[in-house]
């Protein structure tokens, strides 16, 4: 992906975040752009780097390589909304964790769980800020 990235000249941020718990579909790829669902990709392999950065630009991502969008995530109480669709994919989605969504941690698979910073700003150490 890097490589494709510096290619491309586009600005795109490459993160790595934590296990989001489906480790049958790696490797993902979450697609965060402003004002539309967050995006995870499934299996995705080097040569789909390109078509994924080409597709930015219509903000509309490969249907073959989607996992799942979400629609709603409040990163401070851990609230997930998992899409019920997503436009052009050729299956239906549906709650990736359902009945189980309390079971993993709130931000699982969202954040850089390497980043202290983006954990603060999710809300961690509330707890210890509040003590």
């Amino acid at each position: 992906m890097n490589e494709a990235i510096e290619r491309s000249g586009q600005d795109v941020q490459l993160v790595g975040v934590g296990c989001f718990g489906s480790c049958f579909q790696e490797p993902l790829v979450n697609v965060r752009l402003p004002g539309v669902p967050l995006v995870i990709l499934r299996r995705v392999r080097t040569n789909d780097a390109a078509r994924i950065l080409e597709s930015l630009s219509t903000r509309v991502m490969p249907p073959d390589l989607i996992y799942c969008k979400i629609e709603e995530w409040d990163h401070i109480t851990g609230y997930v909304k998992y899409g019920q669709g997503y436009p052009r994919s050729r299956r239906g989605m549906r709650s990736l964790f359902q009945g189980s969504e309390e079971d993993r941690p709130a931000n699982c698979g969202l954040i850089n769980p390497e980043d202290i910073e983006e954990y603060i700003a999710v809300g961690g150490y509330q707890a210890l800020y509040r003590c």
